[in-house]
């Protein structure tokens, strides 16, 4: 019933790995690549609200904060995707 599980007592290490020592290993690097994706959404999000102010409002305010919205997408997903590798090399 739990001998999978058992400690041998010359050696202190358990025989098998158990579920929970995977998980410990994966989860970093999910929560990593969770961070990753909602930089991504930002930066997707940033780009297509410029788009959307440039090409449908005449208001010349409206199309300077569309050309500002576009490359401030373009830095979130640079500062994502350095994150991303940093936090990748720590793991």
């Amino acid at each position: 019933m739990g001998r999978a599980n058992k400690v041998n007592m010359e050696d202190p290490k358990l025989e098998e790995p158990i579920i929970r020592d995977f998980m410990a290993i994966e989860r970093p690097m999910m929560a990593n690549e969770w961070i990753f994706l909602s930089y991504v959404r930002k930066a997707l999000g940033l780009v297509i609200a410029g788009v959307f102010c440039i090409d449908f409002f005449d208001n010349i305010f409206m199309q300077l904060v569309g050309w500002a919205f576009i490359p401030s997408g373009f830095i979130a997903f640079g500062i994502g995707c350095r994150k991303y590798q940093k936090i990748s090399s720590l793991i």
